[in-house]
């Protein structure tokens, strides 16, 4: 009787339309703007990947090093604040994108980024 329920519940309830994300730049405004957008859709991507991924090996690298501390506080202490300061760099690194992308949906309007 529950499965019915919702079953029904889901069958009526209507499907919210998904916006993919594309490559394919249509920039309202010409010029500069276009190749700022092209610049950071192509390259800033990329670097901002490598950073995440690197970022995230720190991370890995001082889980091992807690890990294989043995109980040594001045290791356990060093691994720590590489976990630490990788969690920060993660922070940072997301902040900055989000900076960006925003800066440039306000430089080149909506359209720019999101077809």
């Amino acid at each position: 009787m529950f499965w019915n329920m919702v079953s029904t519940a889901y069958a009526a309830a209507t499907p919210v339309p998904i916006v993919p994300l594309t490559t394919d730049i249509t920039p309202v405004n010409g010029g500069i703007t276009a190749l700022i957008i092209s610049f950071s859709n192509n390259t800033l991507g990329i670097l901002f990947l490598v950073a995440g991924f690197i970022a995230v090996l720190f991370l890995v690298w001082g889980g091992i090093r807690y890990i294989s501390s043995n109980g040594a506080p001045d290791k356990a202490k060093a691994a720590l604040a590489t976990v630490v300061n990788s969690i920060y760099g993660i922070i940072i690194i997301a902040a900055a994108y989000a900076i960006i992308r925003f800066a440039l949906i306000l430089a080149g309007g909506f359209n720019a980024l999101v077809k």
